[in-house]
This record gives structure tokens, sequence and C-alpha cells, in this order.
């Protein structure tokens, strides 16, 4: 072996990784589990700090410095501090609540602590089925947790919550907890009527990992006013932040429950980077967030109207009617739809094909080109493009040139404290 070629070798792969960012930088990214984060936030992914330690709750850190249980004393970072209690005010105030905790890595790690801290070995745990749009880890989790997990009766014409069904089954089986891991969100959740039907005593968590953003604007639906104990939720889909998550708490007493779980042992490094660059993301929502929500909704309506306006899905039946920024389309079979999905992607078009609801779906979201500056009449040409593209495979290349044309004219990341950001908003039309 040569250590000098091995060297090479490895710098080589670590150089190519650059490729892939850039092919990355040339799509219009219309996945509904991904974002952008604003530059004023992402500068904080590189922050020498992100390796040093922080670690417990906010509420311990402002406090005067003493040894914790292990034994552990860390140095303060004093504007850290003042950020991350500035951003703790925003959440509340944009989610409502009593108490919030920005610690979780996750959204499943946040789900994994909250069923640990609150339910105990063989509670029963209801969720929503996978093939009806919940989450794939949450039986793993509760099953593996000695949990008894059963799956909530939904309405598949209404695309909701089968609230006379699950009247029932709380009656047969009474919940623990309730986890409304809902990933195809085109309709709020009835969460109201839900309540009603479980009475006071189950614990009711509304994940709104591909909401967050939404309900951070006043829009789609308020879960911790309509019922629900717990909101959490991963900060990277409608909220445009890092891979990281947050909970919040409507109830003193269940919030102490869960911090003590993390406490315990459920998380150790808060990840002070991902940190940072979430507080910075709260902040920018704090101020436009209802602005950002409004235009997402308005950008999902006017793709969907369009989609559907140019009849080139080769026949697949009109996208299903949303009230959300999620879009679900029904590809005619499954070969079909992995041959779509692959299709856009030669044409600079990212999407997220996969089995749902009893068929194949394409599931289409439109938080980061929102947060891009995209508007309604850019959704208009979108479905041109997707369809041409599914439609005509030998317009490929034509297709992905104009597509890239249009993403590298979009590069500043608007409702965002990014310099520019408010002469863009001004031209746009946009208020705050």
């Amino acid at each position: 072996m040569n250590p000098f070629h091995d060297v090479i070798g490895d710098r080589d792969l670590i150089r190519n990784i650059h490729l892939d960012e850039c092919d990355d930088e040339s799509f219009v990214n219309l996945c509904a589990y991904d974002n952008v984060l604003s530059l004023s936030a992402r500068r904080f992914l590189k922050s020498p700090l992100g390796s040093r330690y922080r670690i417990g709750t906010f509420e311990a850190r402002v406090k005067p410095a003493s040894p914790d249980k292990t034994g552990l004393l860390l140095r303060g970072f004093r504007y850290l501090d003042e950020l991350e209690h500035a951003a703790h005010q925003a959440a509340l105030q944009l989610f409502g609540g009593t108490r919030v905790d920005l610690r979780p890595l996750s959204g499943v790690h946040a789900t994994v602590s909250i069923i640990l801290s609150i339910t105990e070995t063989g509670d029963t745990l209801y969720s929503i089925a996978p093939e009806h749009g919940g989450h794939f880890a949450t039986r793993h989790i509760a099953e593996r947790a000695g949990r008894v997990s059963r799956y909530l009766a939904w309405d598949s014409e209404r695309q909701n919550l089968d609230i006379e069904r699950i009247a029932q089954q709380f009656e047969q089986e009474p919940p623990r907890y309730i986890l409304l891991d809902h990933g195809i969100p085109l309709a709020p959740l009835n969460v109201t009527a839900l309540r009603e039907v479980a009475g006071s005593r189950p614990l009711i968590d509304y994940d709104a990992s591909h909401t967050l953003g939404l309900i951070a604007g006043g829009h789609f639906q308020d879960p911790l006013r309509e019922g629900c104990d717990i909101l959490h939720g991963n900060t990277h889909k409608s909220f445009p932040g890092p891979q990281k998550a947050l909970i919040v708490f409507g109830d003193e007493r269940v919030a102490q429950q869960v911090q003590k779980g993390l406490d315990a042992g459920l998380i150790s490094s808060l990840h002070t980077h991902h940190l940072a660059a979430l507080c910075v993301t709260l902040l920018e929502m704090k101020s436009w967030a209802k602005a950002y929500a409004a235009q997402m909704l308005k950008n999902a309506a006017a793709l969907h109207g369009a989609l559907q306006e140019n009849g080139s899905l080769s026949g697949a039946p009109s996208p299903a009617e949303t009230q959300s920024h999620v879009l679900l389309i029904r590809t005619p079979g499954q070969d079909e739809g992995y041959a779509w999905f692959e299709r856009l992607r030669s044409a600079h078009i990212a999407t997220n094909v996969r089995p749902l609801l009893g068929g194949t779906m394409m599931r289409l979201g439109v938080q980061e080109v929102t947060r891009r500056g995209f508007t309604e009449a850019d959704m208009h040409e979108l479905a041109l493009q997707i369809g041409t593209a599914i439609s005509d495979p030998s317009a490929l290349e034509r297709v992905g040139r104009r597509v890239v044309d249009k993403r590298m004219a979009r590069n500043t990341i608007l409702f965002s404290f990014d310099s520019d950001h408010a002469t863009r908003e001004r031209s746009l039309g946009i208020k705050g």
C-alpha cells in the first residue's frame, strides 16, 4: 500500500462532494421533506461553537453556574444565551403553549423522547397508519419500548380522522397517548372532535413536522388551542430551519415530565451549531411566518390549478384538493410513478414518489421554492414543465435547461435576515 496514494484518493473523495453540492443547487426542489436555510442561519453550521458542548434546558443555563449531577460544569456563551432566550420567546409567540424545548436533534428523536417520558410499558399508543400518511417509525418505536401500538381509524374519502370509528376503538381499548404523525397533510386534522371522544386523560401529541411553517404563520390549524397537550416536529420542512426539532408544551405538568426524561439521559449535547441556526430561523419566522405561510398556500393552490388545467399528466387523475403546501398526484401505476420521478430528475425537478393511499403517489411541496421567491406565475410555468417532462421524454434536455435557468435566477432567500431581503420583498409586493 502507498500511504501517499491513499491520501490523494481520500482528498479526491472529499473534494468531489462539491460536485454533489453544485448539482443539488441546479434543481428546483419540490420534495415535501426539504427546505432551504437563509444565509443568516446557515453560517452557524460552520461555527467553531459547533465543536463545543451545550447541554441542559435553557432555564438551567440562565441561573448561576453550578455543577449538575454528573459534576459537569460548562463555560457559558453569553450571546448565544441571549439568542436562545429570544428564540424561546419567539417559539411561544408562534405556537402558543407554556414552554418550549429546543433540545431534540430530530423529529424521531423527539418522538422517542416523548414516548419514553410520558408512557409506561404496556400502555396503548394510537397513531396514524403509514398507508394513510403516518410515520413509518412510530409502531417500531412503540413496540420496541414495550408499548401497545394501534392505528387510528381513517376516513379515506375525506383524508381525515374517522371520529365515529375512533370513538369505538377508544371504548374497546382506551389510549394513554395519541400521536398525530401525519405526513401528507392536505387538510387540518379534526383535533377538537378527537379530544372530545378521547376525554381528558389521554395525552394528544401533534407531530407538526410537515406543517410547522404553516402553523407558525397562523394558517392551517392551531393544535394546542384545539386540544393537543404537545406539539412537536422537525424544523426543516415547511418550517425553514436546520435538521433539528422542537417540542412545545400546552401543559406545565407534561412539560416537566418530558424534560425530566430528557435530562435523565435522552439527550446530551444539543449540537450547538444546529441550535444557533434554529434560533435564527425562529426569529426570522417571528417577523415573516405570516407572509411566508400565506405565499406557500397561494403557490400550492396555483400549482394545483395549473396541473389540473394543462392536462398533460399522462392519464393520471387530477391532483387531490389541498388546503396546505403539499400536493398529492396519483400516478397511473407504480412503474409509471417511478418513471415520472426519473424523468423529472433528468429535467432538474426534485420530487418524491412513494406507495401511499393504496396506490403510488407523487408528493410535492412548495415550501422551498416559496422561500426562494417563486410566486403563482412561476407555479404555472413549473406545471407546464412538469407536464412536458412526464409526457414527452424527448423534451427532457430542453425542459432541464429552462428549469436550471429559473432556479439559478433565484438565489436570495426571502422571509429572512439576508441582506437584500427587504428589497426583494418590496419588488414582489410581499408584506410582513
